[in-house]
């Protein structure tokens, strides 16, 4: 990557440890993990001793709908164990700074991504055996996150200074035990978002 790149996506971390955010809003995208880059499966099987590629995927919308120059997130499965998590690789043009899969990780572009499905990321899961079912690997915030004031999945917009918005966090169902609709992670998003107002 030339220097003026590598500049141009280091702005984005800069800009997260300092002022440039806003408050979350209603509907400022969704950022998912997806069997497809384009964010529209977000369920399926991975049988015993096989390897499946999943996609970290931001569906644009709102004040990310004009396009994004990074991310911040963490993905944490519901079983620890159940399926070994490998192999993080950033989308070419990106930097990633720490690890998604542990602890967090974030990740800035040297050009605007933008499109109704921005693809941040990818990784693999391999299913170790035991024959586990309805394994959910959920987007949240970056462990320690890099600025303290915003504990969510987040983007970075591409207007100047970079401003970051908080964004709701999808999850993907590695083998689900039924059927599942999810309309590209929005539906158990929309879900688990009206249970959290009630915790």
């Amino acid at each position: 990557m030339r220097s003026r790149d590598t500049l141009v996506a280091l702005a984005a971390f800069v800009c997260l440890a300092t002022v440039c955010t806003l408050p979350a809003a209603a509907n400022d995208g969704l950022l998912g993990v997806f069997f497809d880059r384009n964010g529209a499966s977000c369920s399926g099987n991975v049988p015993t001793a096989s390897l499946a590629t999943l996609h970290v995927v931001l569906l644009t919308d709102g004040s990310t709908f004009a396009g994004v120059t990074g991310a911040e997130l963490s993905i944490e499965p519901s079983a620890a164990g159940a399926f070994f998590l490998q192999g993080e690789e950033v989308e070419a043009g990106g930097l990633q700074l720490g690890n998604a899969l542990r602890g967090g990780a974030t990740i800035g572009f040297s050009t605007c991504r933008s499109g109704a499905a921005v693809s941040i990321m990818s990784f693999q899961a391999f299913n170790l055996g035991g024959a586990p079912n309805d394994i959910e690997l959920r987007v949240r915030a970056r462990g320690t996150p890099t600025n303290p004031f915003m504990r969510c999945p987040l983007a970075v917009l591409c207007d100047d200074p970079h401003t970051a918005v908080c964004v709701t966090g999808s999850k993907a169902i590695l083998n689900p035990s039924a059927n599942r609709t999810c309309q590209g992670g929005r539906e158990s998003a929309e879900w688990s978002r009206m249970k959290d107002l009630y915790r």
